[in-house]
């Protein structure tokens, strides 16, 4: 037995295990005061109609058959669902839920490794450098990104089961089944999460060579490879949905339209510059765009360093098996995410180290203490360097987490970091545009444009930004140019049409509004502004028809009242009064209904009514100089001289105040009439 000084014990696992999860949640808590960003946060969260409304039944059926983004991940809908179920849209608690699922991750890397090594603390020097790591912060800081944590969660634990199914396959038989079974749970869970994971079997046959030293022989090979078949079924079966959720996503882009050969290059060059993030976190940055080109020289440099690299571990293998383990751990995991066939177009990303980055941790922790086992102060001098590194880590990864502060703070020092990132100016653009500061915004998506003329969502967020400042025309081009690129963005056809409208191009924008219904004919807005542009064209009776069919799908107060319009344009009054009255019962305090409705009473001789409806009017807004006018005609009408005169005084009043004087000189003469006692007939609008 060992023997030990007076007063001194060794940290039990349980304790290293603890102070683990602490560094992590003690790191990570100024995420807490970050809020959502608007790259994909919007899309996975804050604006997503099944998930802000919580764990409901029907948002149940969604997350398992929903497949939002591009990727079937039902158990992140419902950790994203139990996160607005208990913080509603409080950013701080869907951080906080990352940042506890993160810091259990951290715990369980030194829990698996140490009950396969028995290195203590080897293994919480790699679960440290792991979980503290600035490349870990987009991870954990974006809201979004909850699929990296949930999923990397569930490959910990079952990495864990594994290290206990094959320590209990020694004696206990019943008892290694059921932690195999675990295992291929675990497996399901992560990848129900993200299917990353699919290339977890192969981690598990490296895992089975070093360091559970389980295969000696070619018969041993066989025997470990049939006792994943299951893992490997699961693999191709989330290999299978993910490929047909990318495609059912049709509005997912990704690298595969750039050559092979560049994707390659591309490849190549991502795996070192991973390798050069570990060790020199410095620049890192939410998106890296794709350059032009690489150079030959860069490719060459990468493809020569990975190969030395990896003659170097393979000769190793059997003194030093670690090293090839850890190495074909990071290339292999990195492998769905290396730029071959992704989702999204980025080059590379900070989130994708998450999991490969263990592999190289083992290398260095493990190859640097093989290389110091001669020295005679090598624990002292082992365990500064460590301590001070991983200080060093946490002080980068603090820094690195007020980037993410808002998406103005972290696309701005994207745009620091990487130059030309028309993925950044756009997001800097979008937040301006939020905050109001709408110049602002036009600037950054015109650097966007300059940088990639080819950016659908630039030129549409342009052409709204545009639109809002009154440069229609200049709008109208930019959303022309969304559809050139994509013809059956609905959404960009539906705001040219808005803006041919404003312009007064209507038959343009009819063309636009029946485009938009052949793409999407449940679009009720569509079928609103094609009829009003009828409307406009006097083609009531095509307007009527279109107004009946956006009722049919959702009831609206407002299209019940232009429907009401309409049909008093047709000199169909009583359809009209009905129509009114129907907008009246979904939205009570809709002016312009209660207005037109008192019209049409009017019209009809039901003067009183009409009276009520107007004054009712004038409670909802008491500036509308209209509904006094007509108010004023009513009361005339009925023999109520002096508060006819009263009401037009008051619609006189507003109308000068409000500049407008057509109206004015209109009511400058009723009350002269009122005076003498002249009937009139009432103004419509």
């Amino acid at each position: 037995m060992k023997s030990y000084a007076k007063g001194f014990r060794p940290i039990s696992p349980a304790v290293l295990g603890a102070l683990l999860f602490l560094l992590a949640v003690c790191t990570f808590l100024p995420t807490l005061e970050n809020g959502f960003i608007n790259f994909d946060d919007p899309l996975y969260v804050s604006e997503n109609v099944h998930v802000v409304q919580g764990l409901t039944s029907a948002g149940l059926a969604w997350a398992f058959h929903g497949t939002t983004g591009g990727i079937w991940l039902p158990l992140t809908w419902i950790s994203h669902m139990l996160d607005c179920q208990l913080y509603g849209l409080k950013p701080w608690g869907h951080h906080l839920t990352s940042v506890l699922i993160h810091a259990t991750s951290m715990t369980l890397v030194f829990l698996w490794l140490f009950r396969m090594t028995g290195a203590k603390w080897r293994s919480f020097v790699v679960a440290a450098l792991f979980g503290l790591h600035p490349l870990r912060v987009e991870s954990v800081a974006w809201a979004a990104e909850r699929k990296d944590v949930l999923s990397a969660l569930f490959w910990f634990l079952t990495l864990w089961a594994y290290a206990e199914y094959v320590k209990k396959s020694q004696s206990e038989t019943l008892r290694a089944k059921r932690f195999y079974a675990l295992t291929i749970i675990f497996f399901s869970l992560g990848l129900m999460s993200k299917p990353m994971l699919v290339t977890l079997p192969f981690v598990l046959l490296l895992l089975d060579y070093w360091p559970l030293n389980r295969l000696q022989d070619r018969k041993d090979a066989k025997l470990l490879i049939v006792e994943k078949w299951p893992f490997f079924v699961l693999s191709v079966l989330a290999s299978v949905i993910a490929y047909a959720a990318e495609k059912h996503e049709k509005v997912i882009v990704s690298l595969t339209h750039l050559p092979l050969s560049y994707r390659i290059e591309n490849a190549v060059v991502s795996y070192v510059q991973y390798i050069g993030k570990l060790f020199w976190p410095e620049n890192l940055c939410a998106f890296y765009p794709p350059p032009d080109h690489f150079s030959l020289g860069a490719v060459f440099t990468a493809v020569i360093l990975l190969a030395i690299i990896s003659v170097v571990f393979v000769w190793q293998w059997r003194r030093q098996p670690y090293l090839l383990v850890g190495w074909l751990w990071f290339l292999g995991t990195l492998i769905p995410v290396i730029g071959l066939v992704q989702l999204g177009e980025q080059a590379m990303a900070d989130r994708y180290t998450y999991i490969p980055e263990i592999g190289l941790l083992l290398c260095v922790v493990w190859g640097v203490n093989a290389l110091t086992k001669t020295w005679k102060q090598q624990s002292l001098v082992l365990s500064a360097t460590a301590t001070m590194t991983i200080i060093a880590c946490m002080a980068l990864t603090v820094r690195q987490i007020g980037w993410w502060r808002n998406s103005e703070t972290l696309f701005e020092h994207a745009i620091a970091v990487t130059g030309k990132n028309a993925i950044a100016y756009l997001n800097v653009g979008i937040a301006l545009a939020k905050n109001g500061q709408i110049d602002e915004a036009i600037i950054n998506y015109q650097e966007a444009l300059e940088i990639d003329p080819n950016n659908a969502t630039a030129h549409y967020n342009l052409g709204t930004a545009l639109v809002k400042v009154n440069r229609t025309a200049e709008a109208v081009i930019h959303f022309q140019k969304v559809l050139e690129i994509n013809p059956d963005d609905a959404e960009a056809c539906h705001d040219l049409g808005n803006a041919l409208y404003q312009m007064g191009r209507m038959n343009e924008a009819i063309d636009c509004y029946k485009k938009v219904l052949e793409l999407k004919p449940d679009n009720v807005p569509a079928y609103n502004n094609l009829a009003t542009a009828l409307c406009q064209l006097g083609r009531m009776d095509e307007a009527v028809g279109y107004f009946q069919k956006s009722l049919q799908i959702e009831p609206n107060a407002a299209v019940y009242g232009n429907l009401g319009l309409a049909l008093s344009q047709l000199g169909r009054t009583a359809e009209a009064i009905i129509c009114y009255k129907k907008g009246l019962a979904i939205n009570p305090n809709d002016i312009e209904v209660q207005f037109n409705l008192g019209n049409a009473l009017y019209e009809q001789g039901q003067i009183d009514e009409a009276i009520l409806h107007y004054q009712k009017a004038l409670e909802i807004n008491p500036n509308h100089a209209g509904v006094y006018c007509n108010l004023g005609v009513a009361l005339y009408k009925t023999g109520r001289v002096n508060e006819a005169i009263a009401s037009a005084q008051q619609a006189l009043q507003l109308a000068h105040e409000q500049n407008n004087t057509t109206l004015a000189d209109t009511l400058q003469k009723q009350i002269e009439f009122y005076q003498t006692n002249v009937v009139v007939q009432p103004a419509h609008p």
